[in-house]
């Protein structure tokens, strides 16, 4: 009891911090499909306001507070920075060897990149 690890980490920990690096990834890929014309007019969200969705248009109406734009890629992008500090802070499998290094990197970079491919090319649809 308490301190043990498993594979979900000491407590499930590591678990939520995956499912944070995960939603970081989704963010991700809502920023890209956002950001310009070509990937929000053949995505899923082509057919959302502008003026809040797509960012080349959305940065000359979204209101600001401090300077930061209340828009749709901007406030992905705010909630993609939260998702790392939270997947770094809850993460808690021991780093003690150069091997837990090099398998956490690339457990996490197929976390990413399967993610992202969902999200982006499955959930909306940009090519």
């Amino acid at each position: 009891m308490g301190g043990e690890y498993t594979i979900l980490g000491q407590n499930g920990a590591t678990m939520t911090s995956a499912l944070f690096w995960l939603l970081a990834c989704f963010f991700n890929a809502v920023m890209d499909a956002t950001e310009n014309a070509p990937n929000f007019n053949e995505s899923r969200l082509k057919n959302l306001p502008k003026n809040f969705w797509l960012k080349e248009v959305s940065w000359k109406y979204a209101p600001k507070l401090f300077g930061y734009k209340f828009d749709c890629w901007h406030i992905a992008k705010s909630c993609m920075i939260l998702c790392f500090i939270f997947a770094v802070i809850l993460f808690d499998l021991p780093l003690v060897k150069w091997q837990d290094w090099a398998l956490y990197i690339a457990v996490a970079g197929i976390i990413w990149n399967g993610g992202f491919y969902v999200f982006y090319h499955l959930l909306f649809k940009v090519k």
